[in-house]
């Protein structure tokens, strides 16, 4: 995995994989479409987030599966 970071702004942070860590086919059937100025641009899902996160097993990942899963329970109440 490669990372790329914004040197002006920390929180903006972009990793790259180099080998699927999960199945994109799956994966990519699963995502969301964000509409953002005219712009279609695709995310993950949380589910599919969550498991890359448990996979990267890197330190400021450790904490974020229990974040994002509160996330999605929250988001099915609505």
């Amino acid at each position: 995995m490669i990372t790329l970071d914004n040197a002006k702004h920390s929180d903006e942070t972009i990793d790259i994989f180099l080998k699927n860590p999960i199945d994109f086919d799956n994966a990519f059937k699963r995502r969301k479409i964000l509409l953002l100025k005219g712009i279609k641009l695709s995310l993950i899902s949380l589910d599919d987030l969550v498991s890359l996160k448990k996979k990267a097993a890197r330190a400021q990942d450790k904490s974020d599966p229990a974040i994002l899963k509160m996330i999605a329970y929250r988001r099915q109440k609505e």
